[in-house]
């Protein structure tokens, strides 16, 4: 990742009040931040593979051949073809973002 999680900590904060007006006028009631924990804990709720997953190859796309990855979120999916190591800088550099923004992930 070229942008240090602490930078774009401090870019959030500056920009948490728009955030937090364009979340509500999409009619959520929570805040940004919410959705954030959310969004992080989803990805680092993906299984780690210690070997690229079987894809089937379907009519303009691929589709996981094991059972159990095909019921995964779409991003979750997507996020298991970065492959095992860039998978693991995402999540340091994300549970860095996290803690700098003082953010309670899983």
């Amino acid at each position: 990742m070229s942008l240090p999680p602490e930078n774009v900590a401090q870019i959030y904060v500056n920009v948490k009040p728009l955030l937090d007006q364009a979340y509500q006028e999409l009619g959520y009631t929570d805040d940004f931040d919410r959705a954030l924990v959310r969004a992080i804990g989803t990805l680092l709720e993906t299984p780690r593979l210690t070997a690229d997953p079987m894809l089937l190859a379907k009519p303009g796309y691929f589709e996981h051949e094991d059972p159990a990855l095909k019921a995964l979120l779409p991003v979750q999916r997507q996020f298991l073809l970065v492959g095992p190591e860039n998978q693991r800088r995402i999540v340091d550099w994300l549970r860095r973002l996290a803690s700098s923004l003082d953010l309670n992930v899983r």
